[in-house]
This record gives structure tokens, sequence and C-alpha cells, in this order.
């Protein structure tokens, strides 16, 4: 069994170039359960991913070679586990990166050994109860495009796209600080998460401060999205969303295709707390007792000509 499969609290890989620093933190995590293993750079790191599963990756930002953004955000497209960002304390604008590439948390150095811990007790815990394929299936959207389309061998299938981000996002990390604007963007992502897993959908990526995420059917992005803008606004902040349904091209669980930049396009005309969708997605439900608001035409960049926008009112 490799270090990485023993630790009964969970499995860590510590990339930093200061060897002083990764013995340190790998002599306080081993004292705690976890069993730990250190990479020099990202080289090291990708090549220890690629052979082992952890749960979590302590990230340096500031090493030769690649750097931690870089390294951070293939192991955000490539992994599941979970990623905290290790930062200066001058490294305001990189920390600010990190979380936008993917990272679910950052810690400051000089930092305090029970601070570190807490945050990855807290990372673990999130991202071992995010939604996932079943075991022994592919991975993420080739599961789903295998599922809803197993009579025909194509990575093309027809999904709902539901866009998210936090309104005014910039400005609030801005006025309220690094740290609470990391623990509000953490509950943020905790709601988000669990909403998609609550109605089967599938978290494609997590961008910054908003998702990009798919379903199988209308409904379900749409009872998603209305819980949780529900859900965060007990939190004093608005999501707005767009939506749309149609043939989607997986490309290395990622989504590609004019579903795709429409879903966006419709997205970035919402304002806070509202839901925008296409007017295949009005049609698709119609007999539900979801309630549309006509928005008119809208012209969307990028895309040829107008297409009809809806407001969801409820349900």
């Amino acid at each position: 069994m490799s270090d990485a499969q023993a630790g009964e609290a969970g499995s860590i890989l510590v990339v930093d170039d200061d060897p002083d620093l990764r013995d340190t933190i790998s002599y306080f995590l081993t004292s705690r359960g976890f069993a730990v293993t250190e990479a020099g750079d990202g080289q090291t790191c990708r090549s220890l991913v690629e052979r082992d599963d952890f749960d979590l990756a302590l990230i340096d930002l500031r090493m030769p070679g690649e750097d931690g953004i870089s390294l951070c955000r293939h192991l955000r497209e490539t992994t599941d586990m979970g990623l905290i960002i290790l930062t200066g304390s001058g490294d305001e604008i990189d920390r600010v990166v990190g979380l936008e590439v993917g990272a679910d948390d950052y810690v400051s150095k000089p930092f305090q050994p029970r601070e570190l811990l807490a945050r990855v007790r807290s990372v673990i815990r999130r991202t071992s109860t995010t939604h996932k394929p079943a075991a022994g299936d592919t991975a993420g959207l080739k599961a789903l495009a295998r599922k809803a389309l197993e009579h025909e061998g194509t990575e093309r299938v027809l999904l709902s796209v539901l866009f998210t981000d936090i309104v005014d996002s910039t400005r609030r990390a801005t006025d309220m600080g690094d740290q609470a604007w990391s623990e509000l963007l953490e509950k943020h992502n905790a709601i988000v998460r669990m909403a998609i897993g609550k109605h089967d959908g599938l978290e494609v990526k997590a961008l910054g401060d908003g998702f990009l995420t798919a379903f199988e059917g209308p409904r379900r992005a749409l009872r998603c999205a209305m819980q949780i803008q529900s859900e965060v606004a007990k939190l004093g902040i608005e999501v707005r969303a767009g939506m749309h349904t149609g043939e989607c091209e997986i490309r290395d669980d990622d989504l590609a295709g004019i579903a795709v930049h429409l879903a966006a396009r419709i997205a970035g005309l919402a304002d806070g707390g509202e839901l925008l969708v296409s007017g295949t997605v009005k049609d698709l439900v119609m007999g539900s007792d979801f309630r549309f608001e006509d928005r008119g035409k809208a012209e969307l960049k990028g895309l040829a000509g107008d297409w009809q926008v809806f407001a969801v009112m409820g349900q």
C-alpha cells in the first residue's frame, strides 16, 4: 500500500520548493493521522498524481519552473482532489487568481498550524461529499454521455447546461478582505455542490466565483438553480444564472459547443438573483408548474441571430 493510501485521516501531497517548510508541514500533519507525500516542484507533483490518488494537495504559488497557478489549474482539470494554495502575505492578487482557477482555499505564510489543520480538514470533508460518478464508471461527463447515448457511439449528447456566478464578486472581495471573502466563497461553493448532488447534476468545472454544471433534463437544472439562489440569499449574496438545453460535445471532461456558449451568454444577461433561460428550455418544460416571463429577443455575442429569452419567475 502506498503512503497516499495509508492515512486514516486522509492523504495529502505537499508541493513546495522549500524543503524545511515541507518537512515542517509533513511532520505536523503526519502527527494528526494524515498520510503525507512531498514534492519539490510541479513536475514531481504531476508524476506522483499520475501514480497515486490524493485527497488534497497543498501547493505553493511561488515555485521555480511551473508555478502554483499553472499546477493548480492542471490538477483541477484532471483530478477531484481538494486544493489549498500557500501564499505569502503580499500575494493578494495571486491568491485571487488561485481561487479563480479552482483552488478550494488558501493559507497565508507564515501560518498557525491549527489554522492549517482546520482548513485541511474542512476542504477534505467538503470535497469528499461532492457528487461524483459511480465507482467503476468512466469519469465525469463521459459517464453522463455514455448513459444518455448508450445506443450511439458518439461523444455528443443532449444536455441542459447551467451557468451560475456571484454578482459583484470582485467588489465584495475587495470590501470584505481576503479572509472573510474566502470563507463566504467556501460556504457558497458548498451550497452549490450540495444542490448539484441533490438534483443529480454534474459539476463540470468551478469558475472562481461560479460554476458550469450539466443535467440530463431541464427540470432538474431549473430546480437546482432555484435552490442555489434561495440558499445563497441567506448568506447575503446574489447569484445570477443562465441555462440552455442543446447538443454538447464532450471534450476531456469538459463541455463545448453552441449550447454551452448560448447558456453562458444568457447568464451574462441576468441580474442579481435572476434565472434566465432560452426559449428551448421553456418549450421543453411546457405543461409543468414553472412560470416564465418573456424578456424579448436578445443579440448574443458570437451567436448569429436573435434569441428569445425568458425569466423563471417561480414554480
